[in-house]
C-alpha cells in the first residue's frame, strides 16, 4: 500500500461534518490518525483494519468477562477497539478506498461487539458474585440491542423494496428509519455513548458493582427502547402500502408476479 503522510491523513477528515460525541470526537478520532499512519505503513487496508477492531473488541470482551481482577483489561481494549472503528475509516477516506462493503462491515463489527457488551461484562460479575441476576439483565439487555437493529434493518429492508417497485431509487435519509424520525437519534447517541464509555472508565478504578451494573445496562437499554420505538414509528408511516403475495389465488399468472418482485 502507499505510503501516506500524518498530514494527509489528517486533512481527509473533514471535522465540520463530524458530529459525533465528544469523547469520540475529541479523543478517538485524533488518536485514530496516529493509528491509522502505523497501519497503513505495515500495508494494512481498511477493511483489514476493521477486521483487526474485530479481534481487539472480542479479546476485550473476554476480558470484561473472565474476571474483576483484569477488567481494566477489558476496558483498555475496548477504547483500543474504539480507535480502530475510526482508523479504518481514514485508512479508507485516504487511500480513496471507501466502498458500501466496508461501511456495511463497519457497521456489522459494531453491532456485534455493542451487542454482547453488557452480555459480557454480566458474565465477569456472575463469576465474581454468582449471582443469576447479572446473567438475566445482561441477556436481556443484549437482546434488547440485537432486537433493535433487526428491527432497523428489516425496516430499511422493506423501504428499499417499496422504492424498487415504484421504480424510485429513493434516498438513504427515506430509507434510514433513523433520520426519519423526530427523535434527535444522533444527540441520544452521543450522550449514550459518552455515558458508557464514562462508566467504564470509572469501573476500572473503582469496580464494576451491582449499582454501576445496574445504570450502565439501564442506559442501554433505554438506548435499545429509543431505537425500537424510531423503528416502530418509522414503519407505521412508510410501509403502510399494498402489496401482493406470490401466494394470493387470486393471480395466476405466477411469472409476472415474481418479475415484479413479490413474494
Amino acid at each position: 500500500m502507499r505510503r501516506y503522510s500524518m498530514r494527509k491523513i489528517k486533512e481527509s477528515y473533514n471535522k465540520k461534518a463530524d458530529n459525533n460525541s465528544f469523547i469520540l470526537r475529541n479523543i478517538f478520532r485524533p488518536g485514530s490518525f496516529y493509528l491509522a499512519y502505523l497501519l497503513m505503513g505495515a500495508g494494512v487496508s481498511a477493511n483489514l483494519a476493521t477486521i483487526f477492531g474485530l479481534v481487539v473488541g472480542l479479546i476485550s470482551l473476554l476480558f470484561f468477562a473472565m474476571s474483576d481482577k483484569v477488567f481494566y483489561l477489558g476496558t483498555l481494549f475496548y477504547i483500543l477497539y474504539w480507535f480502530f472503528d475510526f482508523a479504518d475509516g481514514n485508512i479508507a477516506r485516504v487511500s480513496n478506498s471507501a466502498s458500501y462493503y466496508g461501511k456495511f462491515l463497519d457497521g456489522m463489527v459494531d453491532a456485534l461487539i455493542e451487542t454482547l457488551l453488557p452480555l459480557s461484562i454480566a458474565i465477569g460479575l456472575f463469576i465474581k458474585e454468582g449471582d443469576i441476576f447479572y446473567i438475566a439483565v445482561g441477556t436481556s439487555i443484549s437482546v434488547s440491542l440485537l432486537f433493535a437493529f433487526f428491527a432497523i434493518n428489516r425496516i430499511s429492508f422493506f423501504k428499499r423494496w417499496i422504492e424498487i417497485e415504484r421504480g424510485s431509487g429513493g434516498n438513504t435519509k427515506e430509507l434510514n428509519p433513523l433520520k426519519s424520525t423526530r427523535l434527535p437519534m444522533k444527540k441520544i447517541f452521543n450522550f449514550q455513548t459518552d455515558f458508557k464509555i464514562s462508566l467504564l472508565l470509572a469501573a476500572t478504578f473503582t469496580g464494576m458493582n451491582k449499582v454501576l451494573y445496574i445504570i450502565f445496562a439501564i442506559s442501554i437499554f433505554i438506548w435499545a427502547v429509543i431505537l425500537i420505538i424510531a423503528a416502530l414509528q418509522d414503519a407505521r408511516k412508510n410501509l403502510r402500502h399494498a402489496r401482493t403475495s406470490r401466494l394470493d389465488a387470486r393471480f395466476t399468472d405466477q411469472k409476472q408476479v415474481l418479475r415484479k418482485g413479490q413474494v
